[in-house]
């Protein structure tokens, strides 16, 4: 599971590994949702963010960079009215499709 760091981009900057681990409760939390909904476990904890990064601060569109060797962004858009189903699945795509 590689859900140890991940990059961290602010636009005009080059990505950062951004270390941090997860209690063990939570990474069985997130390997479940994971297997329930049939996507990968960086998936989750993406979309997760980006749900929190909505209901804080209203910000609808992201770009994600899925990997440092990937320089495709992809868009990604959560709105009110988004199912979070549906943001994991978009993030997951985002992911796997760069």
């Amino acid at each position: 599971m590689s859900i140890e760091g991940t990059p961290l981009v602010t636009p005009g900057h080059t990505a950062e590994a951004v270390p941090f681990r997860l209690a063990p409760q939570v990474r069985e939390q997130v390997s479940r949702t994971a297997r329930r909904h049939g996507v990968a476990e960086p998936a989750v904890l993406l979309a997760a963010l980006l749900a929190t990064r909505f209901r804080h601060f209203r910000r609808e569109n992201a770009e994600v960079v899925a990997g440092p060797d990937d320089r495709r962004p992809a868009m990604l858009t959560v709105t009110g009215d988004a199912a979070f189903a549906d943001v994991l699945r978009a993030a997951d795509r985002a992911l796997t499709t760069g």
